[in-house]
């Protein structure tokens, strides 16, 4: 098979274009041999350490939904990160797409900066094969996984994030092929207000503006921002606009939560998706309502929830002539989900089911819709007092493609107080993108004969905890079938989707996180983390160019440095290496120095410090050194303090 780096999937926004090939450097195994023998070292020094500890009770008695039944993250049985509030706060970045990057596992293929867009994907799948869940709901749009991560919140709205890494289907249904990520939003915990200003380089400029009420039943939170930049090479601007409002009702019944999230983009395309055209541009607009009320009886705890996502995307081949090539999308993603949860036998059961569909409008894809539902079962029980194990199967049911079912199966054994092993076997489903299957011009082709792609994966893994810090070990493996990849034959010939041969993925993660002011609460450093990825792919051997299959991250290797210099000055670090099949490798540092006074804070951030030259999507080199700052009021209401 032929690798072609990555230039964006046709059809997303413009039409494609032939782009160079490439082979991982002789760079890569050398590196590669440098980080085996750093991880094996920090395996043997460290593991055995939490092993003879006791367990800490703090931060990993968060409550995750890797599975339908909440359980405390200790406590779970797969590879889960959990990235918190004051995490986000603190991180070197000004967008989700860019905090992502930092994660172990997960690839973030960014076309610009701050997020502007860009494709994320976890242990090697593709960006069509992670699912993006807001609160619980799927925000995939069924024309692209390009617009995945048009999120219609800011980071200042975000309270943690969870990410599964591996396949879930059985858990959330079509579309959690490689790993899911899930955004838990705030909603007027407490009572506060913020107001904050960004300025940098390229003529970044950015404003927000945020209330938060809290009335013991009823908690409120609304925001509104800006982002502008005129770009740091020709055609990179953008304009970003968000508002956000999402609240919480404690009721007679239970609790009512609800949010609505609006995202207006505009911006700059010059290589999005060929290089012929620097004058290529693109508006997107993106909005999100979901509204769900949790209720119970004697014996059932019921969740019912609507949720409806619209979403535009007009893209200009030249934005100084309009009329030259025009692609204009208007698609809506709907649907009603509910489940219930009881004890059943001294196990805890979860049933439900969703109901709902797809539709698009479109100049190039036509008008066509499809209508889905699912049901679902899960069972989590207690063998003995340290063995549990979670069963579970979705069958999902599309209009075109009829029924389908993935079971899954989820062990966990508490070996020590300190350390957890655990299992996993799932089978996952993703369907064809409505680009996949309808779009066309002169070198691409859709195929509207596409099937689902499935594959079975296979996780083993080892969770250990202490106080001052935790860590997670894990090997995967997933087998895929009918994966769909755009190919083609010649240099001449037109790309062409196509359910394409079976692919082979193996890994291995790690992740070590120390936080030592746990133990010595005066403690200078407050967090240290590493994380290590290695994948690796394999195929049947063919005579066509592969678009994006194989442009994976080989290594991923992150290390986080979070300390004070003084009572009110701290800084936070980030140096990431990536080595990308068919790319050059790069190290990439950011660093932002903040000084904090009770409810004011300002800052200044270098993002790429040290001025590296890389891309991460073919044709699209991404910034260089890049100066950033800026200030934030948080004031207090009552007794409460904003964040």
């Amino acid at each position: 098979m032929k690798l072609q780096p990555g230039k964006g999937e046709p059809g997303a926004g413009g039409p494609g274009a032939s782009i160079r090939a490439g082979l991982a450097a002789s760079g890569l195994r050398r590196c590669g041999t440098a980080f085996s023998a750093a991880i094996m070292f920090l395996v043997f020094a460290v593991v055995p350490q939490f092993a003879q500890s006791p367990p800490y009770s703090g931060s990993t008695q968060v409550v995750v939904t890797s599975d339908r039944i909440p359980v405390s993250f200790k406590d779970t049985n797969r590879s889960i990160v959990v990235i918190t509030q004051k995490e986000i706060r603190e991180a070197p970045v000004h967008s989700v797409q860019e905090l992502l990057s930092y994660v172990g596992g997960v690839d973030v293929r960014q076309r610009g900066p701050l997020g502007v867009q860009a494709d994320v994907s976890i242990r090697g799948a593709t960006f069509n094969q992670t699912l993006v869940l807001i609160n619980g709901v799927p925000v995939n749009d069924p024309q692209t996984g390009h617009h995945n991560m048009d999120l219609p919140v800011t980071l200042d709205d975000i309270q943690k994030i969870e990410i599964l890494r591996g396949a879930a289907s059985s858990v959330y249904g079509p579309g959690a092929f490689g790993g899911v990520i899930n955004i838990i939003t705030k909603k007027g915990e407490s009572d506060g207000a913020l107001l904050s200003a960004t300025w940098g380089q390229n003529g970044l400029r950015g404003t927000e503006g945020a209330l938060s009420f809290n009335r013991g039943a009823l908690g409120t939170r609304i925001s509104a921002s800006r982002t502008r930049d005129d770009g740091y090479r020709p055609g990179s601007d953008f304009d970003v606009k968000t508002a956000y409002w999402g609240g919480e009702w404690q009721n007679g019944q239970g609790h009512m939560d609800y949010t609505l999230g609006l995202l207006d983009k505009k911006f700059g395309a010059n290589g999005f998706y060929t290089s012929l055209f620097p004058q290529a541009w693109e508006h997107t607009k993106t909005v999100l309502f979901s509204m769900g009320q949790e209720f119970q009886t004697s014996r059932w705890t019921f969740q019912p929830r609507l949720f409806w996502r619209r979403h535009t995307d007009r893209f200009l081949l030249d934005r100084n002539d309009p009329s030259f090539y025009e692609n204009d999308h208007t698609t809506h993603s709907y649907g009603l989900q509910l489940q219930g949860m009881t004890r059943i036998a001294g196990t805890e059961f979860v049933a439900g089911g969703d109901f709902g569909g797809d539709s698009i409008r479109s100049n190039r894809l036509g008008d066509r819709t499809r209508s889905k539902s699912g049901v679902f079962v899960e069972d989590r029980a207690a063998l003995t007092d340290r063995l549990n194990v979670v069963l579970g199967a979705y069958g999902y049911h599309y209009s075109r493609w009829g029924w389908h079912v993935w079971p899954g199966l989820d062990l966990g054994y508490q070996l020590t107080p300190a350390l957890r092993p655990y299992l996993s076997v799932t089978k996952s489903f993703r369907v064809p993108t409505y680009t996949e299957l309808y779009y066309a011009d002169p070198v691409n082709k859709g195929n509207s004969e596409l099937n689902p792609e499935s594959a079975w994966s296979y996780e083993a893994g080892m969770r250990w905890q202490k106080r001052g810090g935790h860590g997670d070990l894990s090997v995967f493996r997933r087998d895929g079938r009918d994966l769909i990849d755009w190919i083609r034959y010649s240099d001449n010939s037109p790309w062409r989707a196509e359910n394409t041969s079976t692919l082979r993925t193996t890994g291995a993660e790690l992740d070590l996180t120390w936080l030592p002011r746990q133990v010595h609460p005066k403690a200078l450093i407050s967090r240290i983390s590493f994380s290590y990825t290695y994948l690796h792919e394999s195929h049947p051997s063919v005579n066509y160019q592969s678009e994006y299959l194989l442009a994976y991250l080989r290594q991923q290797a992150q290390f986080e440095l979070d300390h004070a210099w003084t009572e009110h000055l701290s800084q936070d670090w980030s140096v990431s290496r990536r080595e990308r099949v068919g790319f050059k490798s790069y190290t990439v540092v950011d660093t932002r120095l903040t000084w904090s006074l009770r409810h004011f804070s300002c800052y200044i951030q270098a993002s790429n410090l040290f001025d590296a030259s890389y891309e991460e999507i073919g044709n699209v080199p991404m910034p260089g050194r890049w100066i950033t700052g800026g200030i934030r009021f948080t004031p207090r209401f009552g007794n409460s303090h904003f964040l």
